[in-house]
């Protein structure tokens, strides 16, 4: 019986670590699709920190890239932002009456887009 009790606590503790560091899906904005070299992500009230392929993006989320970096952000709507090298954006998104609605803030730099053809309300 103790070993069921310690397994059964050993699962909770590491559920609750993993939902507590994913978002919930209604917050989702993007995710970091590609990261080539320096790519660091900032979430808000916390310091920079390394970007990886697949990190969840939230409303306010920044992305810097370094020297010859790039970074691609992919949104729920499948559009693309390529981040060029020394660059620093904002991304920001919410849906609102089942509408998508982004907008990214160029800090410095450069980026590239891919927009997807959007809804009418969008």
């Amino acid at each position: 019986m103790k070993k069921w009790l310690f397994v059964s606590l050993i699962l909770g503790i590491s559920t609750s670590s993993v939902s507590a560091a994913t978002p919930p899906a209604e917050h989702t904005v993007a995710f970091v699709s590609k990261v080539i070299l320096d790519v660091t992500r900032k979430v808000e009230g916390k310091d920079w920190s390394k970007a990886t392929r697949g990190e969840i993006l939230t409303s306010g989320d920044r992305v810097r890239t370094g020297d010859k970096s790039l970074a691609v952000i992919k949104f729920k709507d499948n559009s693309l932002v390529r981040v060029r090298e020394k660059s620093e954006l904002v991304v920001t998104g919410e849906v609102k009456d089942n509408a998508f609605s982004k907008s990214v803030d160029l800090k410095n730099g450069a980026v590239g887009f891919n927009i997807k053809t959007q809804k009418a309300d969008e």
